[in-house]
This record gives C-alpha cells, sequence and structure tokens, in this order.
C-alpha cells in the first residue's frame, strides 16, 4: 500500500491542456515587477534600492495598458517609489532607467539615510527615513541601535492593498484553483498506484513524466516503450499540472495573474523586500535567512504552494519540474535519486486544500531582525559603491 500523508501542499489553477513541454518555463506573466533591498552598511547608514522592470504584452490589451501606464509615470516621476523616496529623504540618490529599442525597460533608484557610512547617523534618522518610505503600506517600521546591537522590525497591520472587487474576484478564482488542485493529486495518485501494483514500470513512467527535464540518453530511447494505459495516466498528470500552473498567467480580458492578484490581496508589503547587513546576526524572526541576506516570504498562492512542498505528495512533479526549470538558476536533475524516492500521496478535498492555503497567507505577526554591531563585530568601514547595491531580476 501507498503510505498517507497528512495534508500538506496547494497548488495553482487554470489554463487547462497545457502539455509537459510548457510546464518547463514556469513564466510568471508580471507586466510591471518590483523588488526592493534594505542594505545596513558600515557606520550605520541604510541604503534603499527598488528596481521596476517592465514586460510588454503585446497581445494582451489590459495588460499593456498597465505597462503603457508604468512607463509613462516612470518617465515622468509620477509614480508611488518617486513619491515614496521623496517622503523618505535621502542624503544622496540615484536613477537608473534602462531602455531597449526605446523603450523604457528597468528603473533603479538607489536612496541613502545617512551619509554612505562616512558619519552613523543617529538611529531616529534612520526610522524616520524608513517609517515615511513605508507610510503609505501595511506595515509599521521600528529600528533601534545602541550599546553594540541593531534592530529592524516591521509589523504588519490589517487592511488589503486589494479593492472589494479585486478580493470578490480572487475569491471565485480560488474555488476553481482548488479544484484544480485536488485534480491534480489525484491524478498523480492514479499513477503512483499504478506503480504500486506493477514498480517495474516505474522508471518508463516517471521517465516520460519529466520527459522535459535532463534524462540518461539510454532511458529516452526506452519511453517509446510506455503502453498505451501508462501514457493515458501520464497525460493526465500533465494536463492537470497545466491547470495548476495556470495561475501564473494573465487570462483573457484581465490585467494580471490570479498569482499577481493574491499577493495584492494578501500581501501587506508594497514589494517583495529582502534586508542585508554585513554584521552577525543575532537573532531573525519571520523572516527567511539566506547568509547575509534576509527575504520577506512572499504571501501569493503560489508561495504558498512552493513553501507547503509535500504534504499531500511526494514526490511531487510540479515542485520537481519549478525547481529543476523553473528558476533563474536551475539545479541539476538527478532522476535516479527521483525515482528511489518513496511515494506518498494524500487526496484532501478542495475544502481542505482552501483551508491550508488560507492558512499560509497569514503574514507573520513580526518579521524581526537583531545583528551584533558591537566595534569587535563590525566590519572595517567602508566608503558607499553603488554598484555594490543593485537587485539581481
Amino acid at each position: 500500500m501507498i503510505p498517507i500523508v497528512r495534508p500538506r501542499l496547494p497548488v495553482a489553477l487554470l489554463t487547462a491542456g497545457l502539455v509537459v513541454s510548457a510546464l518547463a518555463c514556469f513564466d510568471l506573466e508580471e507586466p510591471v515587477r518590483e523588488k526592493m533591498q534594505i542594505r545596513f552598511v558600515p557606520g550605520g547608514g541604510a541604503v534603499v534600492t527598488v528596481a521596476v522592470t517592465l514586460r510588454d504584452f503585446e497581445d494582451k490589451k489590459l495588460a499593456q495598458e498597465r505597462v503603457e501606464e508604468a512607463r509613462k509615470a516612470l518617465m515622468e516621476e509620477r509614480d508611488l517609489w518617486s513619491r515614496r523616496f521623496e517622503a523618505m529623504g535621502p542624503e544622496a540618490e540615484r536613477l537608473i532607467r534602462e531602455k531597449s529599442e526605446g523603450r523604457l525597460r528597468k528603473v533603479i533608484r538607489i536612496g541613502v539615510i545617512g551619509d554612505g557610512g562616512k558619519k552613523a547617523p543617529a538611529p531616529e534618522t534612520i526610522r524616520a527615513g524608513l517609517r515615511r518610505l513605508f507610510a503609505d503600506s501595511l506595515v509599521n517600521v521600528a529600528f533601534e541601535a545602541g550599546e553594540g546591537r541593531a534592530e529592524l522590525a516591521f509589523h504588519p497591520s490589517r487592511g488589503s492593498f486589494a479593492t472589494l472587487e479585486q478580493r470578490d474576484r480572487l475569491n471565485e478564482e480560488m474555488d476553481r484553483w482548488t479544484s484544480s488542485v485536488a485534480g491534480y493529486l489525484a491524478a498523480v495518485g492514479r499513477l503512483y498506484a499504478h506503480l504500486e501494483s506493477r514498480p517495474d514500470r516505474a522508471e518508463i513512467c516517471l521517465g516520460k513524466v519529466f520527459a522535459d527535464l535532463p534524462l540518461p540518453s539510454a532511458l529516452k530511447e526506452r519511453l517509446a516503450g510506455i503502453a498505451t494505459d501508462e501514457e493515458g495516466l501520464v497525460d493526465a498528470v500533465h494536463e492537470s499540472m497545466g491547470e495548476v500552473q495556470g495561475i501564473l498567467s494573465i487570462p483573457e480580458g484581465e490585467a494580471r495573474s490570479h498569482e499577481e492578484l493574491s499577493r495584492i490581496v494578501y500581501d501587506p508589503f508594497p514589494a517583495p523586500l529582502t534586508v542585508q547587513a554585513p554584521w552577525p546576526i543575532l537573532e531573525v524572526e519571520g523572516f527567511e535567512p539566506d547568509g547575509a541576506r534576509l527575504t520577506v516570504p512572499g504571501l501569493s498562492l503560489w508561495e504558498a504552494l512552493v513553501a507547503l512542498e509535500g504534504r499531500w505528495l511526494s514526490p511531487d512533479p510540479l515542485m520537481i519540474y519549478f525547481e529543476h526549470q523553473g528558476q533563474e538558476k536551475q539545479q541539476a536533475f538527478d532522476f535516479d535519486a527521483t525515482l528511489r524516492l518513496e511515494r506518498r500521496i494524500a487526496v484532501p478535498s478542495a475544502a481542505e486544500i482552501r483551508r491550508a492555503i488560507e492558512e499560509r497567507l497569514k503574514p507573520a505577526a513580526v518579521y524581526r531582525v537583531r545583528w551584533d554591531v558591537s566595534d569587535d563585530a563590525a566590519p572595517e568601514d567602508q566608503s558607499l559603491g553603488w554598484g555594490d547595491f543593485a537587485i539581481e531580476d
């Protein structure tokens, strides 16, 4: 018998009929992409960097209208980030505009609170600047420094950036989405049940599932030997994966994907945020640490899916595709290791899936980090270099 595991994995919805080759992209259709970084520097200053990237969608009218409106606002410095930086009152500021074929593609805005490490600003200066920067957001900022310690904290407040119409639309889509998730789990469950009775067919069937990932050449040649009924099971998995992944695409007649809409509804931060500092970290709460980088976990449907991987299904074909072809730094795919994994499956109801997702979409009570900034712990002082604070796409 296939072991049954307790619920834990959410996924996404919409476009039916996608074949496995479409799953290789995991392309979030995002006309206006925003990223934010706050970096604390030796000497006590803080550097805020925001990158806004524009992507044209000529075949999607409303999405393209969003792009053109954002492009004009950025060129005329009427966008929200221009106003936020003006309110922050940086000591120094830099604006970078990147164009391609005469069209604005990206704007990077960098602002320094303090004077780039040449003289330590009072904690009140940094705190006031950050509070002004986040004044129109749904988070309250706290910053304290003294006695060899510094602490930054964000406290989310209740509310949403979304309109009532947007919330209602997402609520309707979530009903369809959770049904797609349940259908995906059921399709994989049927395949895994077949492999439970015919373990000798696992290599061929799973090889067919992962046909778009790098497979041993000898195995690729044998995939043609899959039985007709097995190919039907694999096709059902591929189709349901496409339906789940469709949340990343902008639907016809819409201006944004449902993944993007879910972020507007649930995420209290104005943009995905990372925080960096060169000192030893003493305490972290809410953030996801990655070396010196601290990331605020995204609150959206797809982010919830990634965070809850493994709750109902293992190995999860959709997540394996995402991990190996859906990210900027692709990971090597070890098919033999995947083949050896114990296969576990549980198929909850759509209502159970929705409850698990909604629980994951709640922000942390606080996002807090404390550093050791004592003389012994601090790195050597250094002047600010503008190029050190760029945000990767």
